[in-house]
């Protein structure tokens, strides 16, 4: 899910690839999850016959850049997968969730329920890439829970 308001924080920025073919929203990166939410540990089978492991599902805070504005978003439900080498927004996720994806040679653009355009991806090389600002301000906390020092 996608939530926006404005806002400008510390960041570390990232690519993410949007992509048809997963049907969660992933990625390596650890530090970068607000929230933590224990899974079953489960197999995950790439396109190149690679089997993964995704051991958590987490929040991620992040700012984009809209028509000139810098949106704070929250992406839910992210599959943490400590030997992915990409992060990946999963499009039939977002589609579920309500939103609108328009795509053409230049780039990608996801609209909400409202018409109103929540993310812009660019094109690069075939690729639909997101360019996301991660929040760090929460990272402690999201280290902190991952330790279970506190459950």
């Amino acid at each position: 899910m996608f939530i926006a308001t404005l806002s400008v924080n510390d960041h570390t920025t990232s690519n993410w690839i949007i992509d048809s073919g997963v049907t969660q929203h992933m990625t390596f990166e650890q530090e970068w999850f607000t929230t933590y939410e224990s899974i079953v540990p489960r197999k995950l089978y790439m396109g190149d016959d690679t089997v993964l492991e995704a051991i958590t599902k987490r929040n991620i805070k992040a700012t984009m850049q809209i028509k000139g504005k810098m949106l704070l978003t929250t992406i839910t439900q992210v599959l943490h997968v400590p030997k992915m080498k990409n992060s990946l927004i999963s499009v039939s996720k977002l589609i579920l969730e309500g939103l609108k994806m328009e795509f053409d040679k230049d780039g990608c653009k996801v609209n909400n329920v409202h018409g109103i355009v929540v993310v812009e991806a660019r094109n690069k090389k075939n690729l639909y890439l997101l360019n996301v600002n991660v929040q760090k301000e929460n990272t402690n906390v999201a280290k902190f829970l991952n330790k279970g020092a506190m459950f």
